[in-house]
């Protein structure tokens, strides 16, 4: 009787893992049937894995610059007319502003600067150029002489090509040269003085004068933005103690931004803002801190806005981790 319980103890144990054997099994196959047959939920075989349409996108996206290129080197883009020629600057527009002045009788070189032009003795006649249509100046000593050579603006120089000249066909001075003793005079002046005078107040105006175009080219492009719509309520979704790219002053200076009803301003410590209106942003990135020091807001405007003096398409939000 001892034996055959023993005997009955361990068929009855090898039947039970038997069982549990076909148990697995059967759960194996049920799950290769159900990984080759069930269909995930809200997506169908039919439709284009990831990599798929992240190829499709990316194909459209290329066509799409292609087009946005084509267009922009023909000049189409957008009813976009081409580059507008400058019209002629003009030294006096009538004869009532055109200066009385000794130095004009004297036939000497005057300098106006009030009208950005320069009188210049030409055929014993004083004749006006702006400062736009002197092309350089030089200065030269040779002797008991001081030479002073002025080169021209004229049709058909690399420089006078967005000039717009109404009779292009006519004949341009290209260059003059003047001279001028050094030696003092019966009256105990030097000649050669205001010669010296006449070049470096037409360098200073030069200068000012580019300075003022180059200017004037960098704000053609600059949009003015809507007015920012302030929200009143308390609960405003700020960052704090965040840092700019670019910097408005010389240094960077930590600040806070808020989203408002139609942009975002950011408030640094020295009391001045920069507001960004949302229609202005054209792609927005967010950087997290993974595996970097900086975690980073960064806007691509449509439109160039003016930070401090400078305009820029790229402005930047961040802090340090840690």
């Amino acid at each position: 009787r001892v034996r055959e319980a023993v005997v009955s103890t361990q068929s009855t144990g090898e039947d039970e893992a038997g069982e549990e054997e076909e148990d697995e099994n059967l759960m194996e196959n049920i799950t290769r049937s159900s990984k080759r047959t069930t269909v995930i939920e809200n997506k169908l075989r039919s439709e284009p894995l990831s990599d798929d349409k992240r190829k499709e996108h990316q194909k459209r996206l290329t066509t799409q610059l292609n087009e946005e290129a084509k267009a922009r080197l023909s000049d189409k883009k957008n009813g976009y007319s081409p580059k507008k020629k400058m019209q002629t600057s003009v030294a006096f527009k009538n004869i009532a502003s055109f200066p009385t002045d000794p130095t004009i009788r004297d036939l000497k070189i005057m300098v106006d600067k009030k009208h950005e032009s320069v009188i210049l003795p030409i055929f014993g006649v004083p004749t006006p150029y702006h400062i736009s249509h002197i092309k350089n100046i030089s200065k030269s000593e040779e002797g008991d002489y001081v030479y002073l050579r002025i080169n021209f603006n004229v049709p058909g120089t690399l420089s006078a090509l967005e000039e717009h000249y109404a009779n292009p066909d006519a004949t341009f001075l290209k260059e003059t040269t003047y001279r001028s003793s050094v030696r003092k005079n019966k009256s105990g002046e030097t000649p050669g003085m205001h010669l010296n005078n006449a070049f470096r107040m037409i360098k200073e105006m030069q200068k000012k004068f580019k300075q003022y175009e180059s200017e004037k080219k960098q704000m053609a492009d600059v949009v003015e933005q809507d007015s920012l719509k302030i929200t009143q309520t308390k609960g405003v979704p700020r960052l704090k103690d965040l840092y700019m790219r670019p910097n408005v002053t010389t240094k960077r200076v930590i600040g806070t931004l808020e989203a408002h009803s139609n942009g975002f301003r950011f408030s640094n410590s020295h009391g001045s803002n920069i507001d960004i209106i949302y229609n202005t942003i054209k792609f927005a990135f967010f950087q997290p801190c993974d595996k970097e020091m900086l975690i980073m807001l960064h806007f691509y405007l449509r439109h160039p806005i003016m930070i401090g003096k400078k305009k820029t398409y790229h402005i930047s939000f961040y802090t340090e981790v840690g």
